[in-house]
């Protein structure tokens, strides 16, 4: 808003001067937040890690077929992207699967 506008709406008796220069000081404190604002991380800050539920069954045993989930992780900082099917969505399938798919297990 402009400072003759701010003025008005206070009813600012003086000089626009004094005025200008305290709104300068403090507008600063006041600037929302840019919606359009990039996150940035640093490597190794966070991963992203999604269940994936592909259409298509896969054969567990002669005569069963089953939809099996697929861990899919993405690296926030240079977004690389990994994916293990796993048996099934129990904690610790997803835990072994986070550590079979990690980037750092040396697959």
């Amino acid at each position: 808003m402009p400072g003759p506008v701010i003025a008005e709406r206070i009813g600012w008796p003086y000089s626009m001067n004094p005025l200008r220069e305290r709104l300068a000081v403090i507008r600063p404190e006041y600037v929302g937040i840019d919606p359009v604002d990039r996150v940035s991380y640093e490597p190794g800050q966070v991963t992203q890690c999604d269940l994936w539920f592909p259409e298509t069954p896969v054969t567990v045993a002669p005569g069963q077929e089953r939809v099996l989930p697929v861990l899919v992780m993405t690296l926030g900082f240079s977004r690389f992207m990994t994916a293990t099917m796993i048996p099934s969505r129990q904690a610790g399938d997803i835990l072994a699967g986070i550590w079979l798919g990690s980037p750092r297990s040396g697959r």
